[in-house]
């Protein structure tokens, strides 16, 4: 895949991010998304069960996490960052969850 200058800039910083020890300090200032995402995590628990779900942009595996919960047939999960996915493998290999969550 060829990716634009902005897409690698945005492919570096999520790497670099992901790589970082500590925590993100940017979540202090993530509350009005918080909001917004739980109503979006209500409408997939009604369009997911015994569903295949696409998670467009899923980090290190976040989304799916709560995802899983509403018993979908399959999750895959796509991202920019070699780095978040490694992450996300990892969870997902950990919980025993590789039949049921791809990450690419």
């Amino acid at each position: 895949m060829s990716l634009t200058d902005q897409n690698q800039r945005e492919k570096k910083f999520h790497n670099e991010l992901q790589s970082k020890s500590q925590g993100r300090f940017e979540n202090i200032f993530y509350k009005a998304i918080y909001n917004s995402n739980e109503d979006f995590l209500n409408l997939i628990k009604l369009n997911s069960i015994n569903s295949e779900v696409l998670d467009y942009g899923c980090g290190i595996g976040y989304s799916l996490e709560k995802v899983i919960k509403f018993n979908p047939k399959k999750i895959t999960g796509i991202d920019i960052s070699e780095g978040m996915l490694a992450v996300g493998r990892e969870k997902v290999k950990a919980k025993g969850l590789e039949k049921i969550i791809d990450l690419q």
